[in-house]
């Protein structure tokens, strides 16, 4: 089978990722605005480490996947520009931060909490000593190791039995609520977390951002949707801030802060005790 990317063939060898075969055509590219990040195959999004063919058994018998045979060899690169392809980097950045937090504050809480126009705003809890300077450069170090982002799949419980020594109780009770046997997940040294969606291959994909400190935590700026290589212009948007600030106290207020809680009042059947209570709250607004 002849594979094309963007409409051009190449001669994959099994065994050979999709980021090595973009290479291989020169459609790599250094500013984010044209860098792939990912690819879409017969409709589907997959990570640029994808292996198109492979080895099916020792006597050398070619095995092209699924996608492939589905797409009749074609290939899309998808990049910032394209929906998939801006969900692809910023899942990944969202990867580098929370392994900069962990490196640096391993039993850190943080939340992402709402976003400020191209920022995201996230709190960091149970730490007296946090840093966005240090944060930033410690973002900086792991962006520049060009970290490979591979998945691996393990069973369910043995993911639910790590996040619950995280201390991350609402991933463990989500998991719970989950029938599959097995579970997605990305690692590097001892950290480990799930995204519903791809990655860039690796953490150097992340070259265009910038962190801000803020009250309670940082805003983590994206690049400009406008012109991707540049970061997104900051914001300081205080009302703003405070009625998301205000959302979080009332879900504090009716014990529903994580959509794990919310399968819990739904199974106990204390539903429509939230909905009551939440109507209460905004009526004396």
């Amino acid at each position: 089978m002849e594979l094309r990317i963007d409409g051009r063939p190449v001669d994959a060898k099994p065994g050979e990722s999709l980021r090595e075969l973009v290479a291989a055509l020169g459609l790599d590219r250094t500013t984010l605005s044209r860098r792939p990040l990912a690819a879409r195959i017969a409709g589907e999004v997959f990570t640029l480490n994808y292996i198109p063919l492979r080895c099916k058994d020792a006597e050398g018998e070619l095995n092209v996947r699924r996608a492939m045979v589905a797409s009749g060899g074609d290939v899309s690169l998808l990049r910032y520009g394209d929906p998939a392809g801006k969900d692809a980097y910023v899942r990944t950045a969202q990867f580098v931060i929370f392994l900069a937090l962990h490196r640096l504050w391993p039993y850190a809480r943080a939340k992402m909490t709402c976003t400020l126009g191209p920022g995201l705003y996230i709190e960091v809890q149970g730490v007296s000593d946090f840093s966005a300077q240090r944060l930033k450069d410690e973002i900086c170090s792991i962006i520049s190791e060009d970290i490979p982002l591979l998945r691996r799949r393990v069973e369910t419980k043995d993911a639910i039995a790590y996040f619950e020594t995280r201390g991350s109780m609402d991933k463990a009770r989500l998991l719970r609520c989950c029938t599959a046997e097995w579970f997605d997940e990305y690692v590097y040294e001892d950290f480990r977390d799930h995204y519903y969606g791809e990655l860039a291959p690796s953490t150097g994909y992340v070259s265009v951002w910038d962190i801000r400190p803020a009250e309670g935590g940082f805003v983590f700026l994206f690049p400009d949707d406008q012109d991707p290589d540049k970061v997104g212009t900051y914001q300081h948007m205080p009302h703003f801030l405070s009625v998301f600030n205000e959302g979080e106290r009332w879900c504090e207020l009716m014990e529903f802060e994580t959509v794990a809680d919310l399968n819990a009042l739904v199974e106990s059947g204390k539903i429509r005790e939230l909905i009551r209570v939440n109507e209460a709250l905004h009526e004396k607004r």
